[in-house]
């Protein structure tokens, strides 16, 4: 269920954990904010997730971008569009890798467009 992304101060730095973009040669326009955390501990970095995809919207005036939060085994999914975040009910497991790849094809697909 898509909720309203609560404002966020809009100075926001620091470095990605990791970040996918579609650009071949510069680092422009990311599509995908890939966030770490420790096992078993994904809602940690929801918050971190959450704020490097909105400073990615804000920093390239993008309208769209997704998320990722992985500790390695399980992966977690989020979009967040203008002001509005959702979160992919379904979590993402390292065994199904092929459904971890098709996920992130899908997504490049999308932004290719």
């Amino acid at each position: 269920m898509p909720e309203e992304t609560p404002s966020l101060p809009h100075q926001l730095n620091g470095k990605y954990d990791s970040a996918l973009s579609l650009d071949e040669i510069d680092f422009a326009s990311p599509i995908i904010s890939i966030v770490e955390v420790k096992r078993s501990r994904l809602s940690d970095g929801l918050g971190q997730c959450i704020a490097e995809m909105y400073a990615t919207l804000k920093e390239f005036k993008q309208d769209k971008v997704y998320g990722i939060i992985t500790d390695g085994d399980v992966w977690e999914f989020l979009f967040l569009e203008n002001s509005v975040l959702s979160v992919d009910e379904n979590n993402y497991h390292i065994r199904f890798v092929a459904d971890i790849v098709d996920r992130i094809g899908y997504i490049a697909e999308i932004f290719k467009t």
